[in-house]
């Protein structure tokens, strides 16, 4: 059973008819902007992926394809692109299955079947549509100037591209264009209006939208929203810089005539992620939202913002930053006129959340994805704290809400945890299943609540959908095991109880059992596999038999640091009420690095890693390492923060004691500095850390 992707699914008329679960593993660097299915729920994947050749220094993405059946084979798959950047950003399926692809390109060498009529193709580059048939064959590609970055693409009944994107100057908010069947001609344009997502009804009307922040187009009287307010949502003391307000628009198919168009938004602003049109001309809009005042309806899932989050903290820096106020996903159904909202809601815990996509299935209920922040993001009551998002630790969700937005039936948590909000999930419709992306796998995701529910990290718990050689993780669920004592002297065991675990079928040492939990280590052995299989045999506390097979992926090394949460510190005023989670760090006397115990100014800190794969010395699955400690070559790089001085990383040496794998560091704090403390951004060599903005306390000058 598979369990754990994120950014791309596919809908379901109903949760009995998903397909066999499997898994497909993608290039490693493939970044999946688009996906799709078909009416026989074929999965179409696209947007770029570094060349395995690259052409010169500035070949950095090749424009890239896939297409898999409805039970995960793999039916063609293609990379293509000029001597620079190519990248697919749109697909969309033609009613005879094919496949057509809207993107830019930076390559003037962009390989193209003919020269578009208006306007010419640039030497430089520019928006291009690419026509596959459905055996993967390119029936044509054009390039249209260069003033255009496109970002959705529909395609109508005629076989008649409608695509929506951005101006690059001019100072436009967006426009839509529709082309010719062949890809010739740009048959209309109508500017000042969408951007980010396009959709058509049954007649071929065209709905957009789009955000802008300093040119407002003009909306249509009686629309809902003719105005909106504004705010500063990011920016220092000196300098500030607008939000980005919504607007949705429904256009005829001809492009003469303008039916409507309005503001979608609050205080801050809102961002489209997603658009769907229904039966009545109902415009679905769903995508994330800093404003507090975003119009929602009473009786709706969630008519209150909820996403209080917690202040952020400010070192005492000199030039402190303001951002806006947490982010909310929302949904929200336009009426047919755009005069009025049928219903809309939030979708957010009580931190910070944000919907990526969303997709309306057969049945007319909605699943929307996107990147939780939040532990009681709704529906999550049933899930595993564990497996939960955590402070600073953003999760992937897919949830399934009621067709009036009136309620959830489920959402369901999977994939790597992502440092950045708004990286990930994009939503397409479909009939067979539901599938998902996460980095640069595809699988079919089961919303039926596996044995485990999850794995992470042991070091700084958080869900991982890859692992290194030599990594300790940890496996939760409910009842998966009968409690075992565990002892250790030179080894620890691969068996404790009725439990067993493998990955590829090498034992993997235990390090915990308990009902809910179970630490283990991956097996050195499992370095330069491609992908693990990880089995899991064992017994509940009642003697049941559990059992769960998964599929991760392996990767040369994953670094993190271990960590310990410390909420609420009262030591230093300007952090009272903050909840970070802090590395555990070691001051040069051996006390724990906090808030009330700062390290002395160019002094050593010592932190601990996790992840770092085979380091190239004696290394034995499971075996406790011996002294004294021994320098490790890991290839780490100093940490930094802007406007702040550097803390260098001096030295790195095997744990003796500790089961081997395990690496510490030594981190050298600046002599001097008026900041409390160091954000690091530590990397493996060319490898970062899931730590970003770990956290160093260091002393303020009054306490030198």
């Amino acid at each position: 059973m598979v369990r754990y992707f994120a950014p791309l699914l596919l809908l379901v008329p109903a949760l009995s008819a998903f397909p066999p679960q499997w898994a497909q593993f993608l290039p490693a660097t493939a970044n999946i902007k688009a996906m799709q299915a078909d009416a026989q729920g074929n999965i179409y994947l696209a947007g770029s992926v570094v060349p395995s050749a690259p052409k010169d220094a500035n070949d950095t993405s090749d424009a890239f394809v896939a297409k898999y059946s409805s039970d995960g084979a793999q039916l063609f798959r293609h990379s293509f692109g000029g001597s620079n950047a190519d990248q697919v950003n749109a697909l969309a399926i033609g009613s005879d299955g094919s496949v057509y692809l809207a993107g830019n390109t930076s390559s003037a060498d962009f390989p193209v079947t003919g020269a578009a009529q208006l306007p010419p193709a640039s030497g430089s580059g520019g928006p291009f549509l690419v026509k596959l048939d459905p055996s993967g064959a390119t029936a044509f590609a054009y390039v249209y100037g260069r003033d255009t970055s496109l970002a959705a693409i529909a395609v109508d009944v005629h076989g008649q591209a409608v695509v929506t994107g951005m101006r690059n100057s001019g100072g436009t908010p967006g426009l839509v264009a529709k082309l010719s069947q062949d890809g010739t001609r740009v048959l209309f344009t109508f500017a000042n209006y969408g951007g980010t997502a396009v959709a058509l009804d049954a007649e071929g009307s065209i709905y957009v939208a789009g955000l802008t922040s300093e040119y407002d187009p003009v909306m249509t009287p009686g629309a809902f929203q003719t105005t909106h307010a504004s705010a500063g949502c990011v920016g220092t003391a000196q300098i500030g810089f607008p939000c980005f307000y919504q607007h949705v628009a429904k256009i005829s198919a001809d492009g003469a005539k303008l039916f409507y168009a309005t503001f979608l938004d609050g205080t801050n602003g809102a961002t489209p992620s997603g658009l769907a049109v229904d039966a009545a001309g109902n415009a679905i809009v769903a995508g994330s939202t800093y404003s507090s005042d975003f119009p929602a309806t009473p009786g709706s899932l969630q008519s209150v913002y909820t996403a209080a989050g917690l202040p952020p903290l400010q070192p005492t820096v000199a030039f402190p930053s303001f951002g806006p106020p947490p982010s909310s996903g929302f949904v929200t159904k336009l009426n047919a006129s755009g005069t009025g909202l049928v219903w809309s809601t939030f979708f957010s815990g009580t931190r910070q959340d944000a919907v990526s996509s969303f997709g309306v299935a057969s049945d007319l209920s909605l699943y929307i994805a996107g990147l939780a922040g939040s532990d009681d993001l709704p529906g999550l009551s049933s899930t595993v704290v564990g497996c939960r998002p955590k402070v600073q630790q953003y999760v992937p969700f897919v949830a399934h809400l009621n067709a009036d937005g009136s309620g959830i039936f489920s959402t369901v948590l999977f994939g790597d945890t992502v440092p950045n909000l708004f990286a990930g999930p994009l939503v397409a419709d479909g009939t067979r299943g539901v599938a998902a992306t996460a980095g640069a796998e595809l699988a079919s995701l089961d919303f039926e609540s596996p044995p485990v529910a999850c794995v992470v990290d042991a070091a700084d718990t958080a869900p991982v959908a890859s692992v290194a050689p030599g990594q300790l993780v940890t496996l939760f669920g409910t009842d998966i095991a009968q409690p075992s004592p565990i002892s250790a002297t030179k080894s620890f065991p691969t068996q404790a109880g009725h439990v067993a675990l493998t990955f590829n079928g090498i034992p993997a040492p235990l390090l915990y059992v308990g009902e809910n939990q179970i630490n283990a280590q991956v097996p050195f052995e499992v370095a330069g596999a491609g992908t693990v299989e990880m089995k899991l045999t064992s017994q509940t506390p009642g003697g049941e038999p559990v059992g769960d097979v998964q599929t991760l992926r392996v990767v040369a090394a994953s670094p993190a640091l271990f960590r310990s949460r410390e909420t609420q510190p009262v030591c230093l005023n300007f952090a009272q009420g903050q909840e970070v989670l802090v590395p555990l760090a070691r001051n040069p006397d051996g006390s724990f690095n906090s808030s009330c115990n700062p390290a002395p100014y160019g002094s050593t800190v010592t932190l601990y890693v996790n992840g770092a794969g085979a380091l190239g010395i004696d290394e034995t699955t499971g075996a406790i390492a011996t002294g004294p400690a021994a320098p490790v070559n890991v290839g780490i790089g100093n940490g930094y923060v802007e406007l702040q001085p550097a803390v260098a990383v001096t030295g790195a040496t095997t744990m003796p004691g500790s089961i081997s794998g395990l690496v510490q560091i030594q981190v050298k704090l600046p002599d001097y500095t008026s900041d409390a403390f160091f954000q690091l951004n530590l990397q493996q060599g060319a490898l970062p850390f899931r730590d970003t903005g770990a956290i160093i306390w260091a002393k303020l000058p009054a306490q030198k």
